[in-house]
């Protein structure tokens, strides 16, 4: 994760835009949170070094990073009941179909566009879990905002429109999982948010949508992923309020009680003799995404080095 050295070579007027993606349950909130509020704490502190706190001090500068997730472009629940097959929808919200990927698309390349002294605050929309449903304008980006992360399923995705919005990110990670992992993740996160009324429901509940969704993630990466982070289970680096991050990445679909649509409605797709050989394959026998970098398992050492790649010039 050697961005620092990208942001350095970026100009005043260009963000750094970060994507992380993965599967249902690889952890994205998380490193999202974490790497965005050390960016944060790394650029005060330097700040703050130079200019100490005295009465003539200036105001405390604005944030330099943003984290944001992809699920304010949930389509709304309305708008899934407009569709052709309103049930299955409903069911399946979090699969591609179930996003406003072309809104997206238009965020990332606002985002992409040059920061110019008339540039003006750009407002994303949030995803409210109490009501269920996207709340627009409602996440600011300031034009101080020079580096940007987005979390989310479908970043690295390698059909449209979200190819063309891959293609504009600086850096693309990708977080690696067994299905096997992701999946007792997700059961125990649903009967825990009281989504699922049992672990039986919340493992059909899983196969049926959640592992759903992450066979097509894998079997259509986008190959301009710059790094692949090997999810693991390692307390010691979790923040205060994981607890917390997990609820988020849990609620991000509307997980309605439902019964599974009628029918199945699948669309038969071309794939590249890559992604084929990967589809044949078992999920726990998949390999990680394609990467120009070497994969890293994020630690507590990892966490730690951030703050000595920071002060070295070496990386975020």
């Amino acid at each position: 994760m050697m961005c620092l050295p990208l942001f350095q070579a970026k100009s005043s007027s260009d963000r750094l835009l970060i994507s992380i993606s993965g599967i249902p349950g690889s952890g994205k909130t998380t490193l999202a949170s974490l790497v965005c509020t050390r960016l944060n704490q790394l650029y005060h502190s330097y700040s703050q070094s130079l200019h100490p706190n005295t009465p003539d001090s200036p105001p405390i500068s604005p944030d330099i990073c943003v984290s944001l997730p992809l699920d304010g472009y949930h389509l709304t629940r309305s708008e899934l009941s407009s569709l052709p097959h309103p049930e299955e929808a409903h069911y399946r919200r979090g699969a591609p179909f179930t996003f406003n990927g072309n809104g997206f698309l238009s965020l990332v390349e606002s985002l992409r566009s040059p920061i110019l002294p008339e540039t003006r605050t750009i407002r994303a929309p949030s995803f409210s879990h109490s009501i269920k449903d996207p709340i627009e304008n409602d996440i600011p980006i300031p034009p101080s905002a020079r580096i940007v992360i987005i979390e989310g399923l479908y970043l690295t995705l390698d059909l449209k429109p979200w190819n063309s919005a891959a293609s504009l990110f600086d850096e693309s990670w990708f977080i690696s999982v067994p299905i096997e992992t992701a999946s007792e993740r997700l059961i125990k996160r649903h009967v825990k948010a009281g989504i699922a009324p049992d672990e039986a429901y919340a493992r059909k509940r899983v196969g049926e949508s959640d592992m759903r969704n992450a066979r097509e993630i894998l079997d259509h990466l986008h190959p301009n992923i710059s790094e692949t982070i090997e999810s693991t289970e390692d307390d010691n680096w979790k923040p205060k309020t994981h607890d917390q991050a997990e609820a988020l990445e849990e609620e991000k679909t509307d997980h309605h009680l439902l019964p599974p649509p009628r029918s199945e409605n699948t669309t038969s797709t071309d794939h590249t003799n890559q992604n084929n050989e990967i589809k044949n394959q078992s999920p726990s026998t998949r390999p990680g995404p394609p990467s120009r970098n070497p994969t890293t398992t994020l630690t507590t050492g990892s966490i730690d080095s951030l703050r000595e790649l920071a002060e070295n010039g070496g990386g975020c």
